[in-house]
């Protein structure tokens, strides 16, 4: 498998078609959930979150477009809306002037990593939920925290990781609303940042869940187009 760099902007048409039948990193964490059942044939074996995500992808393949029903909520919306200002924040503190992270495929995987610089990239979490930010900034100071904090998020830094093939990458958290604070102790706190490095144990993990699932929609899609 080859490792590519697609210089499309992420939210465009561009990026939606490079981004159809790929399992991205946002959503992979689907793929590590197990069924209730072992030794199960329902949905091939897999869970119920993990086989509708391959259902998502099959439709995208069929109909060769997006298909995606989640039109986003007060979170997301707030997400987007601050990264700007955080992007500016990161490069100031850090002193590291970034890049747009485009979209990556290596094999059936996708990613859109936020920012790169060097070998690395950033992530980029603008929290909306105040009592999330402040069990991050307390909480998360490694991978394993990380993990015990947001699974999600655990899993979507080491798939970019293993989809871009950088070194490590920042987890960068973010809440701007703490600069209007006039106490120093607080308002200093309007960021927190985690490296966060590859983990090979993980990235075995993903290229069997990942396999597996590819097979499953390829199966899929014959059988729709027999």
């Amino acid at each position: 498998m080859e490792r590519k760099k697609h210089n499309v902007e992420q939210n465009t048409p561009e990026w939606l078609a490079a981004r159809l039948g790929k399992f991205t990193s946002s959503q992979i964490h689907r793929l590590f959930t197990d069924p209730r059942t072992k030794n199960t044939t329902k949905n091939y074996g897999l869970s119920n979150t993990a086989f509708a995500y391959c259902e998502s992808k099959l439709a995208e393949l069929f109909y060769q477009e997006d298909v995606a029903t989640f039109g986003g909520n007060d979170a997301t919306l707030y997400g987007h809306e601050n990264e700007i200002q955080a992007r500016l924040a990161f490069e100031q503190i850090t002193g590291i002037e970034t890049q747009d992270g485009n979209f990556w495929t290596y094999g059936h995987n996708g990613s859109s990593p936020d920012w790169l610089f060097n070998d690395s990239f950033c992530e980029c979490k603008c929290f909306y939920s105040k009592v999330q930010y402040v069990r991050f900034v307390r909480t998360v100071n490694s991978a394993d925290e990380l993990k015990a904090f947001s699974k999600d998020y655990y899993y979507q830094t080491q798939h970019q990781l293993y989809t871009t093939g950088k070194d490590y990458c920042i987890l960068f958290g973010y809440d701007g609303r703490l600069l209007n604070k006039k106490d120093p102790k607080r308002n200093s706190r309007f960021y927190h940042a985690v490296t966060i490095h590859p983990n090979e144990e993980v990235f075995k993990q993903i290229e069997t869940r990942v396999k597996v699932a590819a097979e499953v929609v390829q199966d899929m899609l014959n059988e729709l187009l027999k």
